[in-house]
């Protein structure tokens, strides 16, 4: 029943009219990457997966990107594939071990070339409690 709810927001994600980012947390082991990476494989020509936890490389040169398009370019040189515009998903997982990556998420909307994606444990900004996203850069799943 879990996996159909979780299908069932990941499709109203994808039809949605609004260009969002989806944003997953939730405890570890419950099924959020398997959902995402099922479905970015299910439903767009190219998917692009990169953990934060296993790739230290990935994590360090993520967070230096100055901007969306630099951004965009790390990713297509850490997985070795190439964006194709509006066919992407962009699967950011294990978000909480480098959350200042989701100030770029408005920007990597805003460009538009492929959909994102990212998962996370408890991914709140340690110092204050407060959720890392603001609303309207992304939808919660």
């Amino acid at each position: 029943m879990l996996r159909r709810k979780i299908a069932a927001e990941l499709e109203r994600w994808l039809k949605s009219s609004e260009q969002k980012a989806l944003f997953i947390t939730g405890s570890r082991q419950i099924g959020k990457s398997y959902s995402i990476r099922a479905f970015g494989k299910a439903n767009h020509a190219t998917y692009i997966e990169l953990n934060l936890m296993e790739n230290r490389q990935a994590k360090d040169a993520l967070l230096e990107a100055r901007n969306a398009d630099d951004f965009i370019s790390r990713v297509t040189l850490l997985s070795g594939k190439s964006i194709a515009p509006g066919k992407t998903l962009v699967f950011i997982d294990e978000v909480q071990e480098a959350p200042d990556i989701m100030t770029m998420a408005k920007f990597l909307v805003e460009d538009g070339r492929c959909r994102w994606a990212f998962s996370g444990v408890n991914a709140r900004d340690p110092v204050q409690g407060r959720q890392v996203l603001s609303r309207g850069v992304c939808s919660r799943a």
